[in-house]
């Protein structure tokens, strides 16, 4: 599988109070999706 294709995919990672890993979440893009638009979303910024 070519890994640079999800190289500029968003991930997150949650973190208990320990600093230790309790989730990781990695997203992948399809080759057949087309480019997309980046999207900011500021919950006080109403």
């Amino acid at each position: 599988m070519n890994t640079s294709l999800f190289s500029k995919t968003p991930s997150v990672t949650v973190l208990d109070n320990r600093g230790l890993n309790v989730r990781n979440i990695e997203y992948h893009r399809h080759p057949d999706t087309p480019a997309t638009n980046q999207r900011t979303h500021h919950p006080a910024a109403v």
